[in-house]
């Protein structure tokens, strides 16, 4: 008997992953491989070489005591434990995993036949891969954003704002007529994003019902997200949703997938580099900070038509496989590229230097985005500073867009000091109809967790509190992280593209 008809008449088929869904193998040395290249950023030491011996022994004697092997083969501080032991739970891998071929033809036959799926892993429970997956970080903190077939969509929330925009007024209640039972995809996934946004949305308050809106009507979800962004509810003030394809996660978890570099004009009219990561196809290629850029893909840079102005967004900003750049470096020499677009990790951390200034040490780091895999490089640049004894610190946050709101609380906890332990850093206020425990559209959003008892449940995200109190987990204090505790002052450089 196969597999499939031993579940036909089960609503739901529960799977974990390791060696399961895919080969364990494939995502340990991946873990190796990270934390090899996070030796070679903190500790200088050969980041193939440790990886070659960790994946050498790995082979012959399996996991056991790896990381106390490769810490002794090169004088690695076990304080390193530490991130190795995090990385196990929380890497952003380089590469996909593949399934087994004979899992992924199982899993897709269950999804024909509308059966929900779960699969349980050591930390959390991902739900329902045929129609959506609802977020949140550590499970019980604040939710990131839930994703609608292969879209995300960003739900709105805001930090130490008075209260949600609401005037003390309801939702406009629903009226759903045109809603009509249908299996068409792109129909089912604008109805999803009208109907979260209904309840969960941050200016759901005055938004219309169902049939005056339409979902329906529009022809892309970008349409759907852009008209409720244009709803007279939000006042405008709309900056921040947006719909995912996946692209922007893989870069918040420290993957990227351009060319690694970004470019403006300068005070002169001057095209030139603003930076560029190490590890990309832009660094690889030469590429960096401060070039002059003449020529993009053939034409020059001069903004003297709109037919200029195109080809430079579509060369540098575009989703063209390569671009050709002729740049003059600082000493007049010109020289031509090809780079070409390619997936690479982002360390976020441009630059980090310790200055003597008169008596003072003055710490300086280039933080450019906050990835999900940067906490581990934070940890060490500060290890740095507080060995320097740095008493200044310069913060350049001029090319920060922003990113994950559980590395801006690290970030921030590694400067502040531990006076401030147990003091409100920030509150997030969801919407009225969340705090108010009437987003039943929740409901759909199930999970297995270990209730405080040890007992493991199912649980939606309807059972959480989403009021701004501490007991909600809605309110973050301080706590200090490392051991730089004697800043007198920091400075913070931005610009108007920070976040």
């Amino acid at each position: 008997m196969n597999a499939y008809q031993l579940v036909k008449d089960k609503q739901a088929v529960i799977f974990e992953l390791d060696e399961v869904l895919y080969p364990e193998k494939d995502y340990l040395l991946q873990v190796y491989y990270l934390f090899a290249q996070f030796i070679e950023y903190s500790e200088q030491k050969n980041a193939q070489t440790i990886l070659e011996f960790m994946k050498d022994e790995f082979e012959k004697f399996g996991i056991e005591n790896l990381f106390e092997k490769t810490a002794q083969a090169f004088e690695i501080d076990l304080k390193y434990k530490h991130n190795f032991d995090l990385l196990h739970q929380n890497a952003r891998l380089p590469l996909k995993l593949l399934l087994f071929k004979n899992m992924l033809e199982f899993i897709q036959s269950l999804v024909v036949d509308h059966k929900k799926i779960f699969i349980v892993t050591a930390y959390c429970v991902t739900r329902n891969l045929q129609i959506n997956m609802f977020r949140k970080v550590n499970v019980k903190k604040n939710i990131m954003f839930f994703m609608i077939g292969a879209a995300g969509f960003l739900a709105s929330c805001k930090k130490n704002s008075d209260a949600p925009d609401a005037n003390g007024s309801t939702p406009v209640a629903e009226k759903n007529t045109l809603q009509t039972p249908t299996t068409n995809r792109d129909y089912l996934t604008r109805d999803s994003i009208f109907l979260y946004a209904k309840q969960t949305y941050f200016w759901n308050v005055g938004m219309p019902d169902y049939d005056t809106f339409n979902p329906r009507k529009y022809a892309s979800d970008n349409q759907v997200l852009a008209a409720l962004a244009a709803l007279p509810s939000t006042g405008g003030k709309d900056k921040y949703s947006f719909i995912d394809d996946g692209t922007v996660a893989g870069q918040l978890g420290g993957v990227s997938g351009d060319y690694g570099f970004s470019a403006n004009y300068d005070g002169s009219n001057l095209l030139r580099v603003k930076s560029v990561y190490a590890t990309s196809p832009a660094g690889i290629a030469g590429l960096k900070r401060g070039y002059q850029i003449t020529r993009v893909n053939g034409r020059t840079t001069l903004r003297t038509s709109q037919s200029d102005i195109d080809n430079l967004n579509d060369g540098i900003f575009g989703s063209n496989p390569s671009v050709s750049l002729t740049v003059v470096k600082p000493d007049g020499t010109s020289q031509d590229l090809v780079i070409n677009r390619g997936s690479y990790n982002i360390n976020p951390i441009l630059y980090s230097n310790t200055y003597t200034v008169g008596a003072k040490k003055v710490g300086y780091i280039v933080f450019n985005s906050f990835t999900t895999n940067s906490v581990p490089l934070l940890d060490a640049s500060f290890a740095k500073f507080t060995a320097d004894g740095i008493t200044e610190l310069v913060v350049d946050l001029r090319y920060n867009g922003g990113g994950s709101v559980a590395t801006s609380e690290a970030f921030t906890n590694l400067i502040a000091p531990s006076s401030q332990n147990g003091k409100i850093m920030y509150t997030t206020y969801w919407t009225k109809t969340m705090q108010d425990a009437q987003a039943t559209i929740l409901e759909n959003q199930k999970f297995y967790a270990k209730g405080n008892d040890g007992v493991t449940r199912l649980y939606s995200f309807f059972d959480y509190s989403y009021k701004p109190t501490p007991a909600a987990g809605n309110q973050e204090v301080f706590a200090k992280r490392g051991s730089l505790n004697g800043l007198t002052r920091v400075y913070f450089l931005v610009a108007g593209g920070t976040a």
